[in-house]
C-alpha cells in the first residue's frame, strides 16, 4: 500500500510532456495524486497509464490549474477480477486557458468496479474538454462502472465540451454516465443574499463548494489543506480566508 503525490510546476514558456505508468499487483492499494500548476504560458501534454491485477485498488485524483494548454490522457486497464479504480479530476481555467481530460477505463475481467467524477470551473474565455469512455469487454460480467462530468461556467464567454461514452459488450453489468454544464444556481444565490451575505461572498462560497467536492476526497491531509487554500485563492482571493476557516 502506498501514497504518491506528483507535482508539475515551472516558469516561462515551455512544453512539458510527462508520462506516468502505474502497475498494481494482486491486492495492491495505491492513492495517486497529480497536481498540475504549470506557468500560464506553458503547454502541458501529459499521460497516465494504469494496469491493475486481481483485487487491487486505485484511487487517483488529478488537479489541473495551470498552463495555457493543459491536456491529460488517462488509460486504465482493469485486468484482474475484483479490481477497483476510482478516478477524480478538477480543472480550473481562466483567461484563454484550455484544459482537457481524456479518460478511458477498460474492464477486461469480471466483478470490476470503477468510478469517475470530473469537474471543471471556467472563467473568462476558458475552455474545457472532457472525453470519457467506459469499455466493458465480453468476459467482464458483473462490472459496476460510473462516469460523471460536471462543469460550472462563471462567464458567458467560457465554453465546456463534455462527451461521456459507454461501450458495453457484456450483458450482466451496471453502468451509468452523465454530464452537466451550467451557471450558478440563482435560487441558491438568493438564499444566501436573503441571509445578509454579500453577492461576491455568496458566489465564492457556492463555487468553492462545487470545486472542493473533489479536493476533499484527498486522504493525505497536508495536500488536501494546500489545495483547499489554493482553490480559494484562485477562485475568489478577497474571500479566501473566510471560506477556508
Amino acid at each position: 500500500q502506498a501514497t504518491i503525490v506528483e507535482d508539475h510546476v515551472g516558469h516561462g514558456r515551455y512544453l512539458s510532456c510527462p508520462l506516468s505508468e502505474i502497475r498494481l499487483g494482486q491486492g495492491a492499494v495505491l492513492d495517486f495524486y497529480q497536481v498540475q500548476e504549470q506557468d500560464d504560458q506553458a503547454r502541458h501534454l501529459g499521460g497516465l497509464r494504469t494496469y491493475q491485477e486481481r483485487d487491487s485498488r486505485l484511487q487517483a485524483l488529478l488537479f489541473s490549474a495551470g498552463g495555457l494548454l493543459a491536456r491529460t490522457d488517462v488509460a486504465a486497464l482493469l485486468d484482474g477480477e475484483g479490481a477497483d479504480c476510482q478516478l477524480n479530476g478538477l480543472t480550473l481555467v481562466a483567461g484563454n486557458q484550455v484544459g482537457d481530460f481524456h479518460v478511458q477505463v477498460d474492464h477486461a475481467k469480471p466483478h470490476g468496479t470503477s468510478g469517475q467524477l470530473f469537474k471543471g470551473v471556467l472563467e473568462g474565455k476558458g475552455r474545457a474538454v472532457f472525453d470519457g469512455l467506459i469499455r466493458v469487454r465480453k468476459d467482464a460480467q458483473k462490472t459496476d462502472a460510473s462516469q460523471n462530468n460536471r462543469n460550472l461556467l462563471l462567464s458567458k464567454l467560457a465554453l465546456a465540451n463534455s462527451n461521456p461514452r459507454l461501450e458495453i459488450l457484456a450483458d450482466d453489468v451496471k453502468c451509468s454516465h452523465g454530464s452537466s454544464i451550467g451557471f450558478l444556481d440563482q435560487d441558491a444565490l438568493f438564499y444566501f443574499r436573503s441571509r445578509g451575505i454579500g453577492l461576491a461572498e455568496a458566489q465564492a462560497m457556492l463555487v468553492y463548494s462545487f470545486a472542493n467536492d473533489i479536493v476533499e476526497r484527498i486522504q493525505w491531509v497536508p495536500l488536501r489543506e494546500r489545495l483547499e487554500l489554493r482553490l480559494a485563492q484562485r477562485l475568489y482571493p478577497e474571500a479566501a480566508e473566510r471560506i477556508t476557516v
